[in-house]
């Protein structure tokens, strides 16, 4: 298992730090609010609880629907 799926907090976090750079080194005040507004989403889906872990078994085909997205 890699890091993203077992601290997905920290991988959103990670993502919102970057954008947020990003946002600080666009040329266009489109392109920054544009970095600026994923960074909110990132940061939104930090403070989301995340889900109780599945009932269902490991490989199971809500498991495996779930590791598709």
């Amino acid at each position: 298992m890699d890091d993203e799926s077992v601290y997905p907090a920290e991988y959103y976090r990670g993502r919102e730090r970057a954008e947020r750079a990003l946002a600080d080194q666009a040329a266009s005040p489109a392109i920054r609010d544009i970095h600026l507004e994923m960074a909110a989403q990132y940061r939104a889906l930090v403070e989301e609880p995340e889900p109780p872990p599945s009932s269902e078994p490991a490989g199971s085909r809500a498991d495996v629907v779930r590791n598709q997205t």
